[in-house]
């Protein structure tokens, strides 16, 4: 579970933090571990310094005042050790009490207004100093013998609370210190992070706008000389260099597609001449020829020969059956007629009755537009490339074709129920006539400003959508 919600963390700050959140949140994390670092280390070796200076205070304290107070001891002058125990604790204001002990151990004079507790005279009787819990805080506890005859014991309190003020009062001066010199360093890495990242943001919008396709915008240089100007420099070049490559490419394509419409209506002059040669030549001579067999058949008594007349009889009306099957194909007659429907219907029923294939027309009532011939012929071209296709190739039994107008486009979309293939592959290798079939078709959707999409899985059949924008038609209406 805490793996999860690191992980969410991580890509919380790898997805949503742009890069100058990153780097200003770097920089925050680093500038709070040093400020923690080096309170910490601060205070530890004032501590240590304060604590070792506090223990030599506390023993040379504890000394002198034993020092000095001996000779009142020894006489047994309460006043006389009262009146310099009061000097001493007024002098130093870091005492928090002093006790006097005779030689008999029994206290002898202190500087508690009340009498001191049995726990602080209890805290023992030998020569180290400790420290000991009061109800003013913790008090450091200095013993020291009264001369070195020891007639008595002096034991000074100074108290933790007053030096650790000092450490604090230090360290706040320092902390405060180091917080004017991070706003400092912050404000100084905000505007380094600025001249760093600015040109960086400039880069990012940059390729937003090339990635739009809008070569017009360049990121400004402000005549930097630096790493970053020359990047810059760079993308502003390449900017330049893919404009003018669009430049060439569109004048390339549009010559392209100029030479692709020649080629096309120069395929379809081709194809009129073709079908017209074949039906006034090739046709009317096969006519002729069969027309004068059938004439010998009946004038012919060997009945070996009339057989073999009749078998001449039957392959020339074969012949005559394809040629006539070609100049269908190739001819255009079938793009006379008056609207892309007539079309459609006379195609449709003269494909079913060549290839033993049902087809079912459909088309969308509000599909009445009057079709450039540009358009009508590459529709009629596209429909009739599937279908051969579908009866060359796809072994289909059944095929749906449905033309529609969605208000923006002419849609028309040819369904078998045949043995599919891998389109990828298929557009991908351009050896055969099948895969030049698709690709021309494909072409020809791209003339008028068109789409063809071939969507195919083996032994689902295949659907041809091809989609032609509306400014390409003009309605009846």
């Amino acid at each position: 579970m805490e793996k999860v919600r690191l992980e969410k963390v991580r890509k919380f700050l790898h997805e949503s933090l742009n890069l100058s959140s990153k780097l200003f949140g770097i920089y925050l994390i680093l500038a709070l571990v040093l400020f923690l670092w080096i309170g910490s280390f601060t205070e530890s070796l004032l501590r240590a310094h304060l604590q070792q200076q506090f223990e030599d205070q506390g023993k040379n304290l504890s000394k002198t005042i034993g020092d000095s107070v001996a000779e009142y001891l020894l006489t047994e002058n309460v006043n006389g050790v009262n009146n310099i125990l009061k000097e001493h604790k007024k002098a130093n204001e870091n005492i928090e009490y002093i006790l006097v002990f005779d030689w008999n151990s029994r206290l002898f004079a202190h500087t508690f207004s009340g009498e001191p507790t049995k726990e602080l005279l209890n805290a023992g009787d030998d020569e180290n100093f400790r420290v000991v819990k009061t109800d003013k805080g913790y008090i450091w506890d200095f013993p020291a013998p009264v001369t070195e005859y020891d007639v008595g014991l002096i034991r000074v309190g100074i108290s933790e609370d007053k030096q650790l003020s000092i450490i604090k009062t230090i360290l706040s001066n320092i902390l405060f210190s180091l917080v004017i010199f991070f706003l400092t360093s912050a404000i100084i890495v905000a505007s380094l992070h600025r001249i760093i990242t600015k040109p960086i943001n400039d880069l990012v919008k940059g390729t937003q706008f090339l990635s739009k396709g809008n070569f017009n915008y360049r990121v400004p240089t402000n005549d930097r000389n630096d790493e970053m100007g020359t990047l810059i420099r760079s993308f502003n070049q390449m900017v330049d260099d893919l404009e003018n490559y669009r430049v060439k490419t569109d004048e390339l394509d549009k010559k392209r597609q100029i030479l692709l419409e020649k080629i096309i209506d120069i395929q379809e002059e081709e194809r009129k001449f073709i079908a017209m040669e074949l039906h006034d030549e090739i046709g009317q001579s096969l006519t002729g020829v069969k027309l004068n067999l059938k004439s010998l058949e009946q004038e012919m008594n060997d009945e070996r020969l009339k057989e073999q007349i009749i078998d001449l009889h039957s392959q020339v009306s074969l012949s005559l059956k394809n040629i006539h099957d070609l100049i269908v194909e190739i001819g255009p007659r079938f793009l006379e007629g008056r609207s892309i429907e007539d079309i459609l219907e006379r195609y449709a029923k003269d494909y079913q009755q060549r290839s033993n294939i049902n087809i079912s027309l459909e088309i969308d009532n509000r599909t009445k537009l009057d079709l450039s011939k540009q358009t009508k012929t590459t529709i009629f071209r596209i429909m009739q490339e599937a279908l051969t296709n579908i009866a060359k190739y796809a072994n289909a039994t059944d095929v749906v074709i449905t033309i529609e107008n969605s208000k923006t486009h002419l849609i028309l979309i040819i369904e078998d129920n045949g043995i599919g293939f891998d389109v990828n592959r298929e557009f991908e290798n351009m050896s055969s006539n099948k895969n030049m079939g698709l690709f021309s078709m494909k072409e020809r959707a791209s003339l008028v400003e068109g789409t063809l999409l071939i969507e195919s899985e083996k032994g689902l059949g295949t659907t041809v959508f091809v989609r032609i924008p509306l400014k390409e038609v003009k309605s009846d209406d």
